[in-house]
């Protein structure tokens, strides 16, 4: 569809935007505690199988088992110095049971921001073998918790930095374990508490005579839940689609996280359905359970069981989680994959008239698609400014717009706001129609490229040159000119628009997508699952970096540079493809 068409389409659709039908949903669902596979969770499935129906959109309901662990309760009893009870919950895949012992206090930084949560922060070294340990942070992180378990913790306990304690997941198993990955969840009893009980407990730990019990209880198994994907079918290439997709399941009331996303995902449908007969390719929307219990169990599961579709047709993935929140007035932390920065960008100016700042996509999320590499945009959406969040006293959190009520009994229907909510639907449906009816996708992997040749430059200088980084820079740069003239083809338009060479074109630029974004964001194969766990740029050469500060030629260093010989083979290999699909390409055009 041609730029002018496109935007008058737009237009339309924009105006068709309504609050009612979404607002209907987050009332329905700030009603029911939709924790996976309980009978609300159900119902809200019901509840939006059902509207879709009357609103004549196709809808398949899978009804996957999946594993999930659903904290029920956990208990901290101070035994010494003098007995007391303290409030308590266990995050989910912590183990059952009751440890006792002596509590040592092991320092813990703060998260900055929502792209920093996901860090382990420990500052110390403190011998933890045969004691609790107690540290800070937003549930405990879980490579926090395999450091501990691998010293020789017998329990852990996280504090949390407000008055409120947060739900959390302390498995870094990404979705359903696999025989290779079952033991890496935790072995040890783990539990949150809030900031003024964490304070106490930090003091008398520091005193040195601070012993208690730890008890928690868990219903960790299989569970049958609902998951339901509707699609409206493009008129020109059905065969393709988005798919669009967030958690319908919650802790609590869930209702900024994701209410909100689930009654945006409803409307996009309704008005997309409205109009399929203008919408070129195909758009699939998921309503996943198992994210907060599961750690994003399904996503993983459709991924999984539709992995060889999603390789062939999918476009891009887009994640809806916590739009539409109170007092979010900004986008300064909007995570999307360098190729679609502009598009993204540029989409949320002109619908909101707002800048828009990019952060690399962290992996959490249902970003359960990297290893795949579908470009992916979206996550959390608007957030209240850095100021205003300072101001209130707010920590950082990862959802709800950055209002701290995210995953606590008080994420009700006031975090919800009408105004921002219908704001963010337009951001969403402006932003997917135009890559659905886009005569070329909208993606410039040249800044791929460009972040990519940043990080490789800094790791070969953080590795004091000790590893010859200079074929994957050499491929990465042939790569960039062979883009350039790719790019200078699309803007001139020189490129043929017969409707074969089109798709042709974009068949470039998904296989790009396919190559580029793995080497970028995943360690493991195509249909496998990272864990969920701080992802650098390019992993496989990470090791370069930690090369500084080993002694030369001792054994570990040689066993570091004979990993990172095969994995830089991986790397050029693939970005040596990269250049062939584009240069090939290329010569069909002279």
């Amino acid at each position: 569809m041609k730029r002018d068409e496109l935007s008058r389409l737009e237009n339309q659709l924009l105006e068709e935007v309504s609050i009612e039908e979404p607002w209907r949903l987050v009332e329905e669902f700030s009603k029911l505690v939709r924790v996976s596979s309980s009978e609300d969770e159900r119902k809200a499935a019901t509840f939006l199988v059902e509207r879709l129906h009357e609103l004549g959109i196709d809808v398949k309901v899978y009804e996957p088992e999946l594993y999930l662990s659903i904290p029920l309760s956990a208990e901290i009893g101070v035994l010494s110095p003098r007995e007391r009870s303290i409030r308590a919950k266990p995050p989910s895949f912590s183990a059952s049971g009751s440890v006792e012992g002596e509590v040592v206090y092991v320092p813990s930084r703060r998260a900055k921001g929502t792209a920093d949560l996901f860090d382990m922060k420990i500052q110390s070294d403190v011998d933890v073998s045969g004691r609790i340990v107690l540290t800070e942070g937003l549930s405990i992180m879980p490579q926090a918790i395999r450091h501990f378990e691998e010293k020789g913790a017998i329990g852990q306990i996280a504090i949390h930095p407000g008055k409120r304690i947060h739900e959390g997941i302390a498995t870094s198993i990404w979705g359903t374990p696999t025989p290779e990955n079952f033991n890496t969840k935790p072995r040890t009893p783990l539990a949150s508490v809030n900031r003024i009980d964490g304070e106490y407990l930090k003091e008398q730990a520091k005193k040195g005579d601070l012993q208690l019990r730890i008890t928690t209880r868990l219903d960790e198994g299989w569970k049958k839940c609902l998951l339901p994907v509707a699609e409206i079918k493009g008129s020109k290439e059905p065969e393709s689609f988005i798919l669009l997709h967030g958690h319908y399941d919650s802790w609590h009331y869930g209702v900024g996280d994701n209410a909100v996303g689930d009654g945006a995902m409803l409307e996009i449908a309704r008005v997309f359905n409205r109009y399929r007969d203008s919408i070129e390719r195909s758009l699939r929307i998921a309503w996943w359970p198992g994210h907060s219990t599961g750690r994003y169990a399904g996503s993983t599961w459709y991924c999984d069981q539709f992995g060889v579709d999603l390789a062939e047709n999918c476009i891009a993935q887009v994640n809806c989680d916590s739009p539409g929140c109170r007092w979010a007035l900004s986008y300064h932390e909007v995570m999307i994959m360098a190729e679609a920065e502009e598009l993204c960008k540029n989409t949320i100016k002109d619908v909101t008239g707002l800048e828009a700042t990019r952060v690399r996509p962290v992996k959490a999320g249902d970003y359960t698609f990297n290893n795949i590499g579908l470009t992916s945009f979206y996550m959390l959406l608007s957030n209240m400014p850095k100021e205003a969040a300072a101001e209130k006293g707010f920590y950082a959190v990862g959802g709800c717009g950055g209002n701290i009520e995210w995953h606590t009994e008080a994420d009700t229907i006031e975090i919800a706001d009408r105004e921002y909510l219908l704001r963010d639907i337009k951001v969403y449906l402006a932003t997917l129609l135009r890559v659905l009816n886009s005569e070329i996708y909208p993606f410039d992997f040249r800044r791929t490229v460009t972040e990519s040749l940043q990080y490789i430059q800094w790791y070969s200088k953080e590795s004091g040159n000790r590893f010859d980084l200079g074929p994957v820079l050499r491929e990465l740069s042939s790569l960039n000119v062979n883009l350039e003239a790719f790019y200078e083809l699309l803007l001139d338009g020189r490129i043929q628009r017969e409707e074969e060479s089109v798709k042709e074109t974009n068949r470039v630029l998904i296989r790009l997508g396919r190559i580029l974004i793995p080497l970028a964001y995943a360690r493991e194969g195509i249909f496998d699952h990272d864990p969920a766990v701080p992802t650098p740029h390019f992993p496989d050469m990470i090791l370069a970096r930690d090369l500084r500060g080993i002694e030369e030629m001792n054994g570990e260093e040689r066993f570091i540079l004979n990993q990172l010989t095969r994995k830089r083979n991986r790397v050029v290999y693939g970005l040596r493809q990269a250049g062939e699909i584009v240069r090939d390409f290329l010569d069909t055009q002279s």
